[in-house]
């Protein structure tokens, strides 16, 4: 069984905090079926005085905003509230998408600090605008529903593949054993990645001058966490969901954050097995108490 890995941050509540709300996270802000409209209007109000006040700053990102798109067929207002209040308190704070944070990684030689692993202005207002503009983005919804049915089709005939092939205790034994020290298993596979795609990455030829490959964070995050889902998928037998591909966009994206709230448990496992977690991972419960000093009762 591979180790079960816990975050090594630690902030205390004077210090800023940087929050990466998943999908669910920022609709239940908005709205919940076990949760008081007068205490979720307190909290988002909470919220919206802790961004002010410079204590949090709230991270969007690409893969959030089309997910969020979900809402849209079926509760225009819903869309338009959340939306409304999510750009008010991530402000500018758009994360660039995971290819992009890859290669500007490559080109720094290291970890983005600050603005960094922001995108520009001008391209954060251009998305902004059409989040607002229902009309040109109503399709993306139907292709985002029809891109994780493909996704799941596929992976879950590619598990069973394996399986009809090696047998069912074969390939946990063998899974179980390729995730026995996974911290050096991802670095092989960025390793790998590097070299497949030196030239696209600007990369130079001679690797004594290349930095570890845990230097490249974006790109050793997604790694890690599409291996711990094949370690959990195939080794375990774990349900294999359309969204996991988005979730591994999440992570990413948290991971240039210190905390990220969500309510998902295939995503919260999957985090528990990577090594060197670089955010606290919390329940919207517990992000509401320990953060916003708002409880459900």
């Amino acid at each position: 069984m591979a180790e079960i890995f816990e975050s090594s941050v630690h902030f205390s509540s004077r210090e800023r905090m940087d929050v990466y709300l998943d999908t669910n996270a920022i609709s239940y802000l908005d709205s919940h079926p076990s949760w008081d409209p007068v205490v979720l209007a307190a909290a988002r109000m909470r919220l919206c005085e802790l961004v002010q006040s410079g204590s949090v700053s709230v991270f969007v990102s690409y893969v959030l905003l089309e997910e969020l798109l979900g809402i849209l067929p079926t509760d225009r207002s819903k869309y338009a509230r959340v939306m409304s209040y999510l750009w008010e308190i991530a402000k500018t704070n758009l994360l660039l998408a995971t290819n992009d944070m890859g290669r500007a990684e490559v080109a720094k030689a290291g970890r983005l600090e600050g603005n960094e692993r922001l995108e520009v202005w001008a391209k954060t207002v251009e998305v902004y605008q059409e989040c607002c503009r229902e009309r040109s983005i109503r399709s993306m919804p139907q292709r985002t529903k029809q891109e994780f049915a493909r996704f799941e089709r596929e992976e879950n005939a590619l598990r069973d593949e394996n399986k009809e092939e090696l047998g069912t205790e074969r390939v946990g034994s063998i899974l179980h054993r390729w995730w026995e020290n996974p911290e050096s298993r991802i670095d092989d596979w960025v390793a790998g990645f590097l070299e497949k795609n030196t030239a696209r990455l600007s990369l130079p030829e001679d690797r004594s001058k290349w930095p570890p490959p845990r230097a490249f964070e974006a790109i050793w995050r997604f790694h890690a966490y599409k291996m711990a889902r094949i370690y959990l998928n195939v080794g375990e037998g774990r349900r294999i969901r359309g969204s996991d591909m988005f979730d591994t966009h999440h992570y990413v994206a948290a991971s240039y954050t210190n905390v990220m709230v969500s309510d998902d448990r295939d995503l919260r496992d999957t985090c528990a097995q990577i090594p060197r977690q670089l955010f606290m991972l919390e329940s919207f419960e517990e992000f509401m108490a320990k953060r916003l000093s708002i409880k459900k009762a």
